[in-house]
């Protein structure tokens, strides 16, 4: 087993635990309360996310020069995406949870994950391969922050959530396969 099969076995058990918090999460709403369509599009976007991330990380697959360094970052950035599943939906049996204080913590995880994202295209080296990569970043971490700072109305915060997830699956399914890198 090498370096990058090591790593790849403990981030896949990271990218599963984060996949498996939204999904049991969004059933376990069902059963509470009727899941709002914000939240709804709010979990498109983790599980996108987690899916396209996971499939990313294999980029790293011909990476050589494996340091202690790497692998803590690497760990770092699958735990953001566990975190902003966790955010998403928090264990909480038998709980209130203030629904604004929880949204609050799942955009500032969100934004990490966002810059956490884009250092680790840094660190691969080819953050600047694909033209479009640091301003979709970039678009979708000022809209968190308006939505964060702004307390948008509803309808607002709604189309947020939902124009990301959009513009997430353009990304992942038209444009990195259109533009070059």
């Amino acid at each position: 087993m090498n370096e990058f099969e090591f790593l790849a076995v403990l981030l896949s058990i990271v990218f599963g635990l984060a996949l498996t918090q939204v999904l049991s999460g969004g059933i376990r709403l069902l059963y509470d309360q009727p899941i709002d369509d914000e939240r709804l599009a709010w979990a498109l976007v983790v599980v996108t996310g987690l899916v396209v991330n996971w499939w990313g990380f294999f980029r790293w697959s011909n990476y050589e020069a494996w340091t202690f360094s790497t692998y803590a970052f690497l760990m770092l950035w699958a735990t953001s995406h566990f975190a902003l599943a966790t955010s998403l939906f928090p264990d909480t049996v038998g709980a209130e949870i203030d629904s604004s204080r929880a949204y609050r913590i799942f955009l500032i995880v969100f934004i990490g994950a966002i810059l956490l994202d884009v250092a680790e295209g840094v660190l691969r080296k080819d953050v600047f391969a694909t033209p479009l990569y640091l301003p979709i970043m970039a678009h979708w971490a000022l809209l968190l922050f308006y939505r964060l700072l702004a307390a948008p109305r509803p309808a607002v915060s709604r189309g947020i959530a939902w124009y990301i997830f959009v513009t997430m699956l353009a990304w992942s399914f038209l444009a990195r396969r259109l533009l070059p890198g």
